[in-house]
Formats: structure tokens, sequence, C-alpha cells
């Protein structure tokens, strides 16, 4: 008895197959668009004392003691020397890898545009929160990776820095922001 002969005899069968069939291929579609980390789990820092590029989950708040210790961040006094790093590509946007350099991520087309931090204020308050601090909006400053300088987030200076550190590619195209 061929197996065509055989389904036609037992729908049940048939149907049952299929639906089987069906089912594991949407757990294996799943499955792969989850891919590796997800996009929301982590993040870009940059460790100021190594010079390097470090995964962090999403909800670390710089700057972190986590990496190489503390560092000296001139008026704004002694903290973690991790921070948010925004990282662009021309190339391919998953190249920047944990513990590369600057140098190694020009090598392949990428850079550290800017580096984000919280002031001492807005730190304690996401990190320590009380009933006093819980409607206050911590204000994010922004710097060049040397961490020479540090804006707010919407002043003048540090929307200018966003703009003149922003990548241009050598082919012209528009740099990727990148994810871990």
């Amino acid at each position: 008895m061929s197996l065509r002969s055989y389904l036609a005899e037992n729908n049940q069968v048939a149907v049952i197959a299929c639906v089987v069939v069906l089912l594991l291929a949407v757990l294996l579609i799943l499955l792969n668009l989850r891919g590796g980390t997800p996009y929301a789990e982590t993040k870009w820092m940059y460790d100021l004392n190594t010079k390097q590029l470090v995964v962090a989950t999403i909800d670390t708040i710089s700057p972190d003691d986590s990496g190489g210790g503390a560092f000296d961040y001139g008026p704004l006094g002694s903290a973690g020397s991790v921070v948010d790093a925004f990282v662009y590509a021309c190339g391919d946007p998953t190249g920047p890898k944990e513990g590369m350099t600057q140098e190694d991520l020009e090598a392949i087309d990428a850079k550290i545009a800017f580096i984000a931090r919280y002031d001492p204020k807005g730190f304690e308050s996401l990190t320590n929160p009380t009933e006093q601090n819980s409607g206050f909006a911590p204000n994010r400053l922004f710097s060049r990776p040397d961490a020479g300088q540090w804006f707010g987030e919407n002043s003048g200076p540090g929307m200018q820095l966003q703009i003149d550190t922003m990548p241009s590619c050598p082919d012209g195209g528009t740099a990727v922001l990148t994810r871990p």
C-alpha cells in the first residue's frame, strides 16, 4: 500500500500529521526570530580607564563601577569608570565586540561617537530612589569619548556634540547605531 492511498483512507492521520508539521514550523520560526540576545536587554558601555567597550544589561546606570574602578570626572567628582557608549558603524553593525578599543573599532569602520552618564544628583535619584526625589527627572550628560567636557543632553552644546560627532561613512552612506 502506497503512502498516498494510506492517507486517502485515513484522513484523520493526514490531518494530525499536517498539524504537527505546522506546529513544528511555527516553533522553529519563533526560535529563529529571537536570534541571540534580544535587542532590548543589552547595551554598549565604555570603560574610561581600560578604554574598552563593555556589554552591560540595559538597566545598568552610568557611571557604573563594575569595570575598571573609579574615574575622575573633574568638577563632577569621582565615580565609576563605565559609561554609556553610542557606537556607530558604516559597515557590518554586528562588527563591534566587547573589549574593542577605539582603534579596533576604526579598523572595522565603526566608532564611539559620544558617551553618556548621569550627573551626580540624577545618578543618586536612579540608584537610591526616595519619596523626595521620586518626581525628579535625572539630567543625562554627554561627552566625547575622551570624557574631557560634559554637556547636558538637551543643552545647546549637548545637542551640537551629538550632531558634530555623528560619523560620516567613506561611501557617503549613513552610519548605523549598533547594539551588542
